[in-house]
């Protein structure tokens, strides 16, 4: 419900701001397009692998849907550095904004972001106030809003553009700095919530480890963490290898929040080679 708002809300924004010639209006078509650009793609790449199901693929399904994601967010950074140009452009060429539509689609798109932030907070903690992405969301069209009434007002005509391309700034460091998180899951990057140190610590702490090494952490999808290592238990309590394997998982669930989950289990003096804690 709150993707098909948002996408409502793109489209008639951007004719909005086609017909009032406002560089603002169209970065609130944008604000609300990033938003729901690089899921849809996701989402239809989830929908189009899953059918294909093959045991031999395992998690090439996340890639497609890493992929499309990227896409998305690729796409929303070429929309803003044409908004940007189209921008920076007006403070040459004037063009003079409808500032009445401005601030008709302006209040509407504010109308709208708020509804869905008391939605999505409603669903999620009703006695909580919306989250802080929430509210600079709602930032965006408060701004076309405010935006429309200086030109009605003052016919100030570098004043859309001049918002607009702020704007437009902002959403395109945000879909970069969003591309860069992406394109690190795509390549097996570490995630950024885990500290290798740390993880290394709360293994060791476990009773019966003796010690770890070749140890890989990576980023299987947006919201699924891996890690696999070699861990050695104590020649005492090789016994109980396998019970300290599952005070090994639960610690990096629960702790750490990984969700995949591969640990080889050793005895001392395995590898007489030198073993390093990270990589192979």
């Amino acid at each position: 419900m709150v993707f098909v708002a948002r996408l409502v809300m793109s489209l008639l924004l951007g004719i909005g701001g086609i017909a009032a010639g406002s560089i603002t209006l169209l970065a609130d078509a944008l604000n609300n397009l990033s938003m729901v650009l690089p899921r849809i793609a996701s989402s239809v790449a989830r929908k189009v692998s899953q059918p294909q199901e093959d045991k031999r693929l395992a998690e090439n399904y996340l890639r497609v849907e890493t992929t499309a994601t990227l896409i998305g967010y690729i796409a929303v950074t070429l929309i803003g550095a044409y908004l940007f140009y189209e921008g920076t452009e007006r403070f040459f060429r004037t063009v003079k904004p409808n500032g009445f539509l401005i601030v008709i689609l302006g209040g509407l798109s504010a109308t709208a972001n708020l509804a869905i932030a008391l939605f999505a907070n409603k669903k999620k903690n009703p006695k909580r106030w919306p989250s802080s992405s929430s509210l600079m969301n709602l930032a965006v069209p408060v701004a076309v809003f405010g935006t429309g009434i200086s030109v009605t007002l003052y016919q100030s005509n570098i004043l859309d553009p001049m918002i607009g391309v702020i704007i437009v700034i902002c959403l395109t460091y945000m879909s970069i700095k969003s591309q860069i998180r992406t394109f690190q899951t795509f390549t097996d990057g570490r995630p950024d919530t885990l500290v290798p140190g740390d993880v290394i610590k709360r293994i060791l702490a476990v009773e019966g480890v003796a010690d770890t090494h070749h140890v890989h952490f990576w980023q299987m999808g947006r919201h699924q963490t891996a890690i696999d290592a070699h861990v050695v238990v104590n020649s005492g309590d090789w016994s109980c290898a396998e019970a300290i394997r599952d005070r090994i998982e639960a610690v990096l669930l629960l702790q750490c929040g990984v969700t995949h989950i591969t640990l080889e289990m050793e005895v001392p003096d395995r590898e007489e080679d030198e073993m390093n804690i990270y990589g192979n």
